[in-house]
């Protein structure tokens, strides 16, 4: 895999081919596309555009993309899709089907900055949230695959937590990952309760580290709560937002 990763990059509107799709649960699946415009170039954080058309017209749906740019596959993009069965995103998603044609526009957005390569990477994120993250981690582990990294990934059960099953797999087998379930199976060995509970030890391990963070807002919310009363400086929480912003570092 060749990485290519620059920014600004200038949303565009383009079509996608769906390539493959994975039902995880009635709620969630899992979507690869290819997008025909080769000039479509992101980087880790951005999110675009899904516009649903059907017999009532057409809508637009953000989502995270979830892999780095990679020049050797240029166009390949994985979302990760959560929507309520019987709604209107739910049952265009749950039609879609490979070798069909979707209109696209973006990228749009991206984290505040970027990490600094001097300090520890913290990851963390919930559910659905994670897809912003995944393509962060592929970035930075193919820029450096030494990059020291941890992975906090959480959510209610196991099939609610995209892409779990490539943990153990190369670029993320280098990385320290820490699966946490609310309601975990029977005889689950991994961790146990919300994210947020395991951020006291991570903190207190990596005081210095930068912490990236995406999911629901209220759990977003929660873990810069926790982070701060761990004495976490608030530079070092990093979310993805609307518009790309390179941020003033203050003094610490």
């Amino acid at each position: 895999m060749a990485l290519e990763v620059t920014a600004p990059h200038r949303p565009q509107l383009t079509h996608a081919v769906v390539q493959d799709v994975l039902e995880l649960n009635p709620r969630i699946r899992v979507i690869e596309l290819s997008i025909r415009d080769r000039a479509f170039v992101w980087s880790a954080g951005q999110h675009l555009d899904l516009i649903l058309e059907d017999e009532t017209g057409a809508a637009r749906r953000p989502y995270s993309i979830a892999c780095a740019h990679d020049q050797g596959s240029p166009g390949r993009v994985e979302l990760a899709i959560a929507s309520r069965p019987g709604g209107r995103t739910w049952s265009f998603i749950s039609r879609l089907s490979r070798g069909d044609v979707l209109a696209v526009e973006g990228p749009f957005g991206g984290f505040r900055r970027s990490p600094d390569p001097t300090r520890p990477l913290i990851l963390i994120a919930g559910g659905t949230g994670y897809a912003p993250l995944r393509a962060l981690l592929q970035a930075e582990m193919l820029r450096d695959p030494s990059r020291e990294a941890t992975l906090l990934l959480g959510g209610a059960v196991l099939e609610e937590v995209p892409w779990s099953w490539e943990l153990a797999q190369e670029p993320f087998a280098r990385v320290r990952a820490i699966l946490t379930l609310v309601e975990p199976p029977s005889g689950w060995r991994g961790a146990k309760g919300r994210v947020t509970a395991h951020l006291p030890a991570l903190a207190a391990a990596r005081p210095h580290a930068d912490f990236f963070v995406s999911g629901p807002q209220a759990m977003i919310e929660a873990v810069r709560a926790a982070l701060s009363l761990a004495g976490v400086h608030a530079h070092r929480i990093v979310e993805p937002v609307a518009e790309s912003v390179e941020a003033p570092r203050p003094a610490e």
